[in-house]
């Protein structure tokens, strides 16, 4: 039988998930999106890959700004992102409609990172928000993901879901010149 504690020498990955399975409470200004005791733990001098993906419902129009908020700040993440268009979630690709907010942020540092403002999200739709973070930290942190609302709530979704893995701190295999 394996040793766990030699496994884990071996293969130091390690990946930690959280999803809703009903709906989330109501946010109405500032909030944690998965609640309050969903923060993501992260330990000294390691990296990580972080994917986090938001379903919610919009009560009233207005803007959604998303933020990470580390307990102590990152020594370097990349975000790529993408969202659903300011009318809800939307046909597939190929559809005129489907027009879908993209971005990245690249080599952040920042302790509590606020993105841009959403446009104002249409109310009495669904919207969907997706995240990859690859975060590299020299001290241990933990990180929650926060949602500010402008007007109304927004009401976290059924399914949305992060998952953390830790990453070896090094290259790993076997390559070729």
């Amino acid at each position: 039988m394996p040793n766990l504690a030699q496994d884990l020498a071996i293969n130091p990955l390690t990946e930690h998930t959280f999803r809703l399975t009903a709906a989330g409470g109501a946010i109405t200004t500032i909030g944690n999106f998965f609640g309050a005791n969903s923060n993501i733990v992260l330990i000294p001098s390691a990296e990580y890959i972080i994917d986090i993906e938001c379903f919610f419902l919009k009560t009233t129009s207005g803007t959604v700004v998303w933020t990470f908020t580390n307990s102590a700040a990152p020594t370097s993440q990349n975000i790529t992102y993408t969202a659903s268009p300011a009318a809800g979630i939307v046909a597939p690709a190929g559809s005129a409609a489907a027009t879908y907010l993209e971005g990245t942020i690249y080599n952040d540092a920042t302790a509590a990172l606020a993105l841009t403002a959403s446009a104002a999200l249409t109310d009495a739709v669904n919207h969907y928000a997706a995240f990859r973070i690859h975060l590299r930290n020299d001290t241990g942190t933990s990180l929650k993901i926060q949602a500010t609302v402008s007007a109304g709530s927004i009401t976290p979704g059924i399914g949305s879901r992060w998952r953390a893995t830790r990453m070896t701190s090094g290259n790993v295999g076997t390559f070729a010149a």
